[in-house]
């Protein structure tokens, strides 16, 4: 049984940053593009979903933003 209708209450409205690095090197006829991905470089562990129905874990939060996450990639082209 659920206290509140869905969607009676909102969070707080949150800002992630994400940032992605890129360098373009060409040498002769081959292009390498390295990229650096950053999630969620401030680390907010926002709230996003809380548990709504009626028991001990009422208003518990269920479901936070994910942790900082680096990715490391590229491409190359020929």
């Amino acid at each position: 049984m659920q206290v509140v209708p869905r969607g009676e209450y909102r969070y707080p409205w949150q800002n992630l940053v994400d940032l992605r690095l890129v360098k373009a090197v060409q040498r002769g006829g081959v292009r390498f593009e390295p990229t650096l991905d950053l999630f969620n470089i401030f680390n907010d562990n926002a709230v996003t979903n809380a548990v709504t129905t009626v028991g001990s874990s009422l208003g518990r939060p269920s479901a936070i933003e994910m942790g900082r996450l680096v990715r490391v990639g590229g491409r190359i082209a020929f």
